[in-house]
């Protein structure tokens, strides 16, 4: 199958766009493959796609900035996702403004619910009130707004898909 993966930070619409795109017939994306750290990313990205399945025409993955820099330990990003596109994979960057996707990451963080419904599709409770220490959300910010400083740096060098969530995947 055709390899993509779906590049981006933690609430930018990642998990959203994978969920989407594994309801499309002959499409098969898996999550976060490299959340834990492994010997040899490049290896595991080169294996993937067998696991795809005979009827799958294209399988994705979904990494996040910090999962490649501070999980995997990639030193050298632009050669890891020039080494992805030699192995046939499509990058997608999946970007979203970081006021917006650090408030997410701090309700979520907070409440403890990260997604509205759960995976049988059933609600979940969201409370109506949260608590978001100030601090730490400045912190927050600030890292966030880094890590797409790093995005934009490493893609601007990398032939890509770029998506907005704002308006390619809010509505």
């Amino acid at each position: 199958p055709r390899p993509f993966v779906i590049y981006g930070r933690p609430r930018s619409g990642t998990t959203l766009l994978v969920r989407l795109l594994d309801q499309v017939p002959g499409l098969r994306c898996d999550g976060e493959l490299l959340h834990f750290g492994t010997v040899s990313p490049l290896g595991l990205m080169r294996r993937l796609p067998r696991r795809a399945g005979a009827d799958i025409r294209a399988y994705g993955v979904k990494l996040l900035s910090y999962q490649l820099s501070e999980v995997q330990r990639i030193r050298r990003p632009i050669a890891f996702f020039d080494a992805l596109r030699e192995m046939g994979y499509v990058i997608i960057h999946l970007r979203r403004e970081t006021w917006s996707q650090t408030l997410s990451l701090a309700k979520a963080q907070s409440s403890g619910v990260y997604f509205n419904k759960t995976a049988s599709g059933q609600a979940r409770t969201i409370p109506k009130e949260i608590e978001i220490d100030p601090d730490r959300f400045m912190q927050a910010l600030a890292w966030n707004a880094r890590m797409l400083e790093y995005e934009d740096a490493v893609m601007a060098q990398v032939p890509h898909l770029r998506v907005q969530y704002e308006t390619g995947l809010r509505d």
